[in-house]
């Protein structure tokens, strides 16, 4: 369970194990401006343009996250937009050793 109610599935081997973390990289989560199936809706804080990428800032429950966009990807702030993580760029480490698990 991610924040904000956000859910994904573990990776195989690490399905069950306690005290875990999760990371996503910015180009791990895909930006949708309409609800599609298994994503999350989330806020636009800011847009970030990097020249061939645009960095977008949203609040999805009580985190904030970044998203990496293609250049012409630009919602303004206090835009309703859905997130989807891609499921083969989920990392898992332990929690206490800070150990990669997958």
């Amino acid at each position: 369970m991610l924040t904000g109610g956000w859910r994904l599935d573990a990776p195989r081997g690490v399905a069950g194990a306690d005290g875990l973390k999760v990371g996503l990289r910015p180009e791990a989560i895909e930006l949708e401006r309409t609800s599609v199936s298994g994503a999350h809706p989330a806020e636009v804080l800011v847009s970030e343009p990097l020249g061939s990428e645009v960095i977008v800032n949203v609040k999805l429950g009580d985190a904030l996250l970044k998203v990496r966009t293609l250049p012409d990807v630009r919602p303004d702030p206090g835009t309703r937009v859905f997130l989807r993580a891609r499921p083969d760029a989920l990392r898992v480490f332990d929690a206490s050793s800070g150990a990669a698990l997958n």
